[in-house]
């Protein structure tokens, strides 16, 4: 009996390193992000692994369960246009290389199309995470200029979530910032360039017609 009283005591103490503070403003940020007219979000990401670094520019756009998000980067001279949709019924991604010219002979590589039937909208990875609190057992806050800054710490799935991540949220409207996080050698940064709530309905209409040049494969 004592055992349990002291692990359930224990759990408790973990539950409450995060604090309350810290969980109503992920609250507030997510209730004022997600709009039933939909949102759009252009965003930078940024990577740098070593000497590698790549800028990539993408645009999300989510109403009703559907969402969009198209993508750009450049690398090493090559050029990159990513394209992700679900629209309820079916998934898609669309990729387009252009790839650097070697000496006198040009690479290339097919553009792809995949659809997938499928109810269950797929992670993307430019997905933006506003349950991070709930993937964390520890959290700091501070409050820099306009800012809040939210240092979470020791996840819960340490397979999973980077060990430390730090959020930004704007004071005043509370919509989110930057999220960054530094794993090994690699760096990641996404900053939020605008947000705008509102969004029509055909952006999540797939026409095949719009890539005429790509392979496309049902599955």
């Amino acid at each position: 009996m004592l055992t349990a009283v002291l692990l359930v005591c224990g759990l408790m103490t973990v539950q409450a390193q995060i604090p309350d503070q810290v969980k109503e403003i992920m609250k507030k940020c997510s209730e004022k992000m997600e709009s039933p007219a939909g949102t759009e979000i252009e965003m930078e990401m940024r990577m740098s692994m070593l000497v590698m670094k790549i800028t990539m520019n993408l645009t999300v756009s989510e109403k009703g369960g559907k969402s969009l998000t198209k993508g750009s980067m450049k690398m090493m001279g090559h050029e990159a246009v990513i394209e992700d949709g679900f629209d309820g019924q079916r998934s898609w991604k669309y990729k387009h290389f252009k790839l650097k010219e070697s000496g006198k002979q040009k690479k290339e590589r097919k553009d792809s199309l995949i659809i997938t039937k499928t109810s269950k909208k797929p992670k993307a990875n430019s997905d933006i995470d506003l349950d991070i609190d709930k993937e964390y057992r520890k959290a700091k806050l501070k409050e820099n200029g306009r800012y809040y800054v939210i240092t979470f710490s020791d996840p819960i799935d340490k397979e999973e979530s980077p060990k430390k991540m730090e959020v930004q949220i704007d004071r005043e409207n509370m919509v989110l910032h930057q999220v960054s996080f530094k794993e090994g050698v690699m760096k990641v940064t996404l900053t939020i360039k605008r947000v705008r709530f509102g969004v029509s309905d055909g952006i999540f209409v797939l026409d095949t017609s719009k890539y005429p040049d790509a392979v496309v494969v049902n599955r």
